[in-house]
């Protein structure tokens, strides 16, 4: 039983851990006593999860505009709408 709840909490939480060690290079913390070191984790997750809503805002815009290209040109402009609600 305990397996299949492990597995779920490395690919959830430990992936967080992993980014920032790896890829922010945050491989020890600057500051000491646990005061300190909570308001240092909390900056790190709060870039963490600003760069993740960043990324999730780009991609959705992406997908938004990729969407509006796709449609005919009498679309885009309106007239093809404005021709069947008449």
């Amino acid at each position: 039983m305990g397996r299949p709840i492990d597995a779920r909490r490395k690919t959830i939480v430990e992936s967080v851990f992993g980014q920032s060690k790896e890829a922010r290079g945050l491989w020890q913390l600057l500051l000491r006593r646990r005061e300190k070191v909570n308001s240092e984790w909390s900056l790190i997750y709060t870039a963490h999860n600003l760069l993740k809503l960043f990324r999730f805002r780009r991609s959705e815009a992406k997908l938004a505009a990729a969407a509006v290209n796709a449609l005919p040109q009498s679309l885009k402009s309106g007239a093809g709408l404005r021709q069947r609600f008449q």
